[in-house]
């Protein structure tokens, strides 16, 4: 009877870890279909529906071979992704190689057009000195107003190519300057939202640590955002993401960085004191709270918005995760306030 009851309890056991690593899996799948960065922008939508789709067939069929299929699923799909975004990287370099062609040749031209000119500059010189030997005067006056208008000719000529030829180097190198401008937005950007991604924050945030310049940073997180996700779906999520990002970036001013941290938390940082940074917090968590209209299966939806935020000022000698760490604390803290009460 005992050793009845012990192996029902493992079997009972087995069965809740069972349940747990599928609730996991699940959650991974969510949280990638929500936070996983599309390198090409025709591959968001799939990204996320493919994810979800996964998320859903573990939810109708809990099962070992479930499991496994969509084990042998994903994988191929990422290694598909993964091949699409290194030939997307491949035609880029191409890109990049084809402008340095351009201004290589350009350059060369210039250098051609110096060296005949030069030449043509020489061979004047020479006539010049032949003009010298000559007994009449009249002559080499003749002879001189020659050999200065053809000189006038060659060097009227030698400035117009030249000038096209500066002038097409000029434009070589802006379109060069556009592309990586653009690159580097991209590379700096989050996709879902338009604010400044995780890196492009991580990397403000040591540039202002190597100068040595005061700041705080706000952590913002939506509350009860998975509910909202579980509820209406992530198409409506995103929705209220976008919406907030918007609204969130009005609060700050141009000099201040407003990021997508991940999933549904943002990051501000203020050049300000903390005594500053916390009166922003508690202007912005009133502004940036409330309804937001969205769309729902086509129709019409208004869901309500509560965000908790947490401030930290940089201290000297702290690291990135211990500011982080300080600023994680205080937003749980008022999280959990707020719903004690």
């Amino acid at each position: 009877m005992i050793s009845l009851k012990k192996t029902l309890d493992e079997i009972e056991q087995r069965e809740r870890l069972f349940q747990a690593s599928l609730e996991a899996y699940r959650a991974a799948l969510a949280g990638m279909a929500r936070d996983l960065p599309a390198a090409l922008k025709e591959d968001a939508d799939s990204v996320r529906e493919l994810f979800i789709a996964l998320g859903k067939r573990l939810a109708d069929e809990p099962s070992l071979d479930t499991i496994e299929q969509t084990r042998q699923q994903l994988e191929v799909y990422l290694r598909e992704y993964r091949g699409r975004v290194e030939a997307q990287c491949l035609k880029q370099r191409r890109e990049v190689k084809e402008i340095l062609a351009t201004l290589a040749d350009a350059a060369a031209m210039l250098e051609r057009q110096n060296t005949t000119y030069s030449d043509n500059f020489r061979s004047f010189a020479r006539r010049l000195e032949t003009l010298s030997r000559l007994d009449s005067l009249a002559e080499i006056r003749r002879q001189l107003t020659l050999q200065v208008a053809e000189m006038k000719t060659s060097v009227d000529r030698a400035t117009r190519e030249y000038e096209e030829s500066l002038n097409q180097l000029r434009r070589e190198l802006q379109a060069f300057q556009s592309r990586l401008e653009h690159a580097e937005q991209l590379a700096a950007t989050d996709s879902l939202t338009g604010l400044a991604n995780r890196r492009e924050c991580e990397r403000q945030l040591r540039e202002r640590i190597t100068a040595g310049r005061q700041f705080s940073i706000l952590l913002l997180d939506l509350d009860q955002f998975k509910a909202l996700n579980d509820r209406y779906g992530h198409h409506v999520g995103d929705q209220v993401l976008v919406h907030f990002a918007q609204r969130l970036r009005e609060q700050f001013r141009h000099t201040d960085v407003v990021g997508r941290w991940g999933g549904d938390e943002f990051l501000a940082i203020m050049d300000s004191p903390l005594e500053q940074a916390q009166r922003k917090s508690v202007e912005i968590r009133e502004r940036v709270s409330g309804w937001y209209s969205v769309t729902a299966a086509g129709r019409p939806l208004r869901v309500l918005v509560r965000v908790s935020v947490g401030v930290a000022e940089y201290q000297p000698g702290e690291t990135l995760e211990e500011l982080y760490h300080r600023a994680d604390q205080e937003l749980y803290a008022k999280k959990a306030l707020r719903t004690a009460t």
